[in-house]
């Protein structure tokens, strides 16, 4: 994440710890079961408690799927936005509030991280005034 310039060393005074969860065991039959895999998180529970929330909504599934089977579009689409929120740069004045400590020293985000409560909102917001100018039908 250093090397790609997602996270930098920070001198902030806000530090949340990190925790590494264990991925789900894979399905293929390539992969090795034995060996565990691990995501890198960070506990932003404090820094959430502390956030506004935001209120943009997020469409649910069913209710894609519902709307859907009612549309009488000729053409559907879909976007698979592989490291989405690290598309999303933070504001400069903020992202010291997303610091957080490991082995290696204090970091904080450049871009837009998971684990932040509005981090789906956000990214939610920024997909659908980014492609509702197209004007090709709805956008969730």
């Amino acid at each position: 994440m250093l090397k790609y310039n997602i996270i930098e060393p920070s001198q902030s005074e806000w530090a949340s710890p990190i925790c590494l969860v264990q991925k789900k065991s894979p399905k293929s039959a390539s992969s090795t079961p034995n060996t565990p895999q691990y995501r890198f998180c960070v506990d932003f529970r404090l820094l959430n408690s502390l956030t506004t929330k935001k209120v943009h909504p997020i469409v649910q599934m069913d209710d894609i799927v519902d709307m859907l089977g009612e549309a009488k579009a000729k053409f559907y689409s879909t976007v698979d936005m592989f490291n989405g929120f690290h598309q999303i740069k933070l504001d400069p004045g903020t992202k010291h509030k997303t610091a957080f400590t490991c082995h290696e020293g204090v970091f904080e985000s450049n871009r837009l991280p998971s684990g932040l409560s509005n981090s789906p909102h956000t990214f939610q917001l920024v997909i659908v005034r980014s492609l509702t100018w197209y004007k090709l039908g709805k956008v969730h």
